[in-house]
């Protein structure tokens, strides 16, 4: 959109925290759209990686969607390009912990060597939800079965 050229200008939320606010929203849609976006154009940092995978421990074992499984799929090959080492253990983790098999090919994604992202390994926790929730420019609004 044009104007997202103009975001801060126009007193709108920047990209990072418009991005992790369709994170947030719990629609497959938007956690897909976030996840290709990043994942091919760029625009990755460590709160929205640390974000993506928060979303993905919390979410994946709880969800036999298919739209949902496809969102995972996607989270866990953005961790492995544009998060590199730090996220490891996270796509571990999901690999061992899944049944179903197109997350689990993804989850086994090569992880990239070079990335601009924090070299410390990123642990369950170590990014709170409820903070994210709390940046969302839609607070108030919660998603239940997939409606606002």
């Amino acid at each position: 959109m044009p104007y997202r050229r103009q975001a801060k200008k126009l007193g709108l939320i920047s990209d990072q925290y418009l991005h992790i606010a369709m994170l947030m929203s719990a629609t497959p849609s938007s956690i897909k759209t976030v996840s290709e976006k990043i994942h091919n154009n760029g625009g990755e940092n460590t709160e929205l990686l640390d974000t993506a995978a928060e979303l993905l421990i919390t979410g994946f074992m709880e969800s036999d969607d298919p739209l949902m499984i496809d969102s995972y799929s996607w989270l866990c090959k953005l961790l492995a390009k544009k998060g590199g080492d730090r996220y490891s253990d996270v796509l571990r983790f999901v690999e061992d912990n899944t049944s179903n098999k197109k997350l689990l090919r993804y989850a086994r994604t090569k992880i990239a060597s070079s990335t601009t992202i924090l070299s410390d390994r990123y642990k369950l926790g170590d990014m709170s939800l409820e903070k994210s929730k709390a940046k969302s420019p839609y607070p108030n609004l919660h998603m239940i079965k997939g409606r606002l």
